[in-house]
């Protein structure tokens, strides 16, 4: 019974870490590229979860273009494109999207599937 027991809890323990890992699908995101720019119409993107447990890290490609982002506390993050390391700040809109905003006033935004 205790090997049973041991053995649920093993199996519920990675079905955890999997499910951290399987977040993906289509979802949708808006661009503004450059300061003063009209937002654009809404994207498709795929938005993948990647990452340990516990971290918010995602994976966004739109048009064959993809950009890895790291998420960190206190409204600081991490956008890895092209080689190119950039340092956005980030929150939640009032829709609930996450939205990362450049020193150079562009941003993007988007859903989590």
């Amino acid at each position: 019974m205790k090997l049973l027991y041991y053995s649920l809890i093993a199996l519920a323990g990675e079905l955890a870490f999997v499910g951290n890992l399987a977040l993906a699908g289509p979802s949708t995101c808006w661009f503004q590229q450059t300061t003063g720019a009209r937002r654009s119409p809404a994207s498709y993107c795929d938005v993948q979860r990647v990452g340990q447990p516990g971290e918010l890290v995602y994976r966004l490609v739109t048009d064959g273009i993809t950009r890895t982002i790291y998420l960190e506390h206190g409204g600081y993050a991490e956008v890895f494109l092209n080689g190119k390391r950039y340092k956005p700040r980030w929150r939640y809109d009032n829709q609930g999207d996450i939205m990362l905003t450049f020193p150079d006033g562009s941003w993007f935004a988007f859903r989590i599937p």
